[in-house]
């Protein structure tokens, strides 16, 4: 975990990467649009929550938390 907010995102190519688990914790949106026809089947280890986009450094932090929670 990188915790966003506390360590900057990482420049990679034409992208900036910052950990994803903040926005999608659980993330099959890939797989999904890959194999449109195949069950899609994962552990969550974690309360199934959805989060929104972060707005600021204080809801990043605090959504940081709860998912480490």
């Amino acid at each position: 975990m990188a915790l966003p907010g506390i360590f900057p995102g990482v420049k990679y190519q034409h992208f900036l990467l910052h950990d994803g688990g903040i926005v999608d914790n659980f993330p099959t949106t890939i797989a999904q649009q890959r194999y449109p026809n195949h069950k899609i089947i994962g552990v969550a280890l974690n309360k199934p929550e959805t989060h929104s986009e972060p707005k600021n450094l204080i809801s990043t932090l605090t959504t940081t938390f709860e998912i480490m929670m």
